[in-house]
């Protein structure tokens, strides 16, 4: 017997909201050592470096792929956050699908019954 295999893997596009949180996450992070430096030097090492983890680890969190895989008659898609944190969203087996396309897609305006 012939085993189908077949591995996608999609990047998630950046978004202007995206750019949005980042800039946010900067700005948020030059903010705390400012004011850190105004008014307890003595701390401006620990606040910008808890500072520049947590811009690190929410930077991460954004970075987004999803990976699609087809293997005997099952399709698994899986969400992985910074190419280290993968999450399982959705497992079926295709035989239950009728139809596999976007929300909006021409191929949908049949099934927007259900």
């Amino acid at each position: 017997m012939i085993d189908n295999f077949i591995e996608q893997l999609v990047k998630r596009q950046a978004t202007p909201v995206t750019y949005a949180k980042k800039a946010g996450l900067i700005i948020l992070t030059l903010l705390v050592i400012v004011v850190t430096i105004k008014f307890l030097p003595s701390a401006v090492i620990i606040a910008a470096g808890l500072m520049v983890w947590l811009d690190v680890f929410l930077f991460g969190r954004m970075n987004i792929e999803y990976e699609y895989v087809y293997f005997e008659g099952e399709l698994d898609i899986d969400r992985i956050a910074n190419q280290a944190t993968r999450k399982r969203l959705f497992t079926i087996n295709v035989k239950d699908m009728d139809v596999i396309a976007p929300t909006h897609a021409q191929e949908m305006l049949g099934y927007q019954h259900l």
